[in-house]
Formats: structure tokens, sequence, C-alpha cells
């Protein structure tokens, strides 16, 4: 009689834990809950002014969007940046075609579009040392994520569903780099654009229009007004700089041939 007791009193309590777990939990509470996004920004450092504001739009997307933002800037100190982390920046399978966890992380890749990084790229494709036109170690691995994107063109064009290209107002090569042709932005224009593809799939039910709502924000805030007078001052300072800069980084990576 007393074990009979005793088992209905511990299939009450299994029914009672049953219950409890298919309550709704407040997100904020769960315990591996849904992360925020991560998004890694590539780049070239053309001049202190484009570094500048290459920064401004990384603080716009960290503090108005809440992503979690990875550049050689906010990196944990010069040790932190090395070959093994350029090397992993660009180790970004596509989660769509890579059997994700569902609550996995969500990681975008934003490589930025600029002469620099256009004149790299083409010296690169010509089997330059592309290393010799860097001013300094952290700059000589972006052509290690560079190219190690590069040595990913054989994947399925599917495979770069996390990967954006955005184009800067004050660049003025007319070559793109070979990276998802059909996912480009040209910014400040195109700046809704992408900060809505960065977040794109991040919202669940009916957390698109609170994303919405976040964006517009974003387009209103301050940060944004910072980036828009950082892009200037990067455009003023590329076109007083004479293309002096970009004449140097072009004598250095090509021949005469090779300029045209």
């Amino acid at each position: 009689m007393a074990g009979a007791v005793c088992w209905a009193r511990h299939r009450a309590r299994l029914a009672a834990s049953s219950k409890k777990a298919t309550l709704p939990v407040p997100p904020g509470s769960l315990p591996h809950g849904q992360p925020p996004v991560e998004v890694r920004v590539v780049y070239s450092r053309d001049s202190e002014a484009h570094v500048a504001a290459v920064g401004q739009l990384c603080a716009l997307l960290q503090s108005e969007l809440g992503v979690r933002v990875e550049y050689d800037e906010a990196a944990t100190g010069p040790a932190h940046v090395t070959h093994d982390w350029a090397l992993a920046m660009a180790h970004l399978p596509c989660p769509r075609f890579n059997d994700a966890p569902q609550w996995g992380r969500r990681v975008k890749m934003l490589v930025l579009e600029s002469d620099g990084a256009l004149l790299k790229h083409r010296a690169y494709r010509l089997h330059k040392d592309v290393g010799v036109a860097s001013e300094s170690s952290v700059d000589e691995l972006y052509h290690t994520t560079y190219a190690a994107l590069l040595s990913q063109q054989a994947q399925a064009l599917g495979d770069y569903c996390h990967l954006l290209v955005a184009r800067l107002p004050y660049t003025t090569l007319p070559d793109r780099l070979d990276l998802v042709p059909e996912k480009r932005f040209l910014l400040p224009q195109h700046l809704p654009h992408l900060l809505e593809a960065l977040l794109h799939d991040s919202a669940k039910g009916g957390g698109h229009q609170q994303q919405q709502q976040r964006i517009a924000a974003a387009l209103r805030s301050e940060a944004r007004a910072r980036l828009d007078r950082a892009l200037a001052l990067a455009g003023s300072a590329h076109q007083g700089d004479g293309q002096g800069g970009l004449a140097h980084l072009r004598d250095v990576l090509l021949g005469p041939e090779e300029q045209v």
C-alpha cells in the first residue's frame, strides 16, 4: 500500500514538472536564448579618415541595433589581431546549408569596398605581393581574410547567404570585389537596406515590426549623423589628397601596363 502511494506521488511530481516545462518563458530568462547577431567587418585601412568612417559604421550597428561587431579596431589588444584571427574571420559557412542549430550564432560578414581594397584585389588577381602595400601588420591581415574569402569561390553561390558587400561613397574606381554581386549596397543611400539585410532572419514571430522600428530609430539617431559626417570627412580627405595616396598605392602594387 505504501509503495502504491509513493508511486502515485512520484507520477504526480512528474506530471507537474512536465506541465511546468511547457509554460511560456520570457525571452530574457531563457538560459539558451537566441544570441544577438554578430557582424564581422572586413575592410582595407586606406587612410585615417577612412578608418574613422568604418568605426562610426560599426558604432551605429552596435549602439543602435544591438549587434556584436567584430573588427580589428574592436579587438582586445594587438595580440588578439593575429593571422589565426584573420583566417577565423573568413571561416563562416552559411547556416542554411550547414545544419546549424536553430538557436546557433547568427553571424554576418560585411566586406567594405573602397579604392584601396579594389587596388589590392586587382594586385591579388595578378599574383602580386599585396603585403608590400600594407602600412601596418593589422592592415596586412585584411589580405589574409580577403584571400581566404576568395579561395571559397568554388562553393555554391547560396553558401554566401551570410556575406554582404557595401561600397563607400568616396570610392572612385569602377572595379568591383568578386564577392556576392547580387548583395551589394551603396552607402549611405542603401543604409536602410543594409541594416535590414544584416538583421535578416533575426526576427521571430511578431519581432519583425519591432525590428523595423529599431531600424527606423537608428536612421534618425545621433550615431547615424556621426556616420554621415565621418563619410563626408573621408570623402573630402580622399579628394583633397589629389589621389596622391591612391597613386602611391597603385605604383607600389601595379606596373604601368597593369594600371590601365
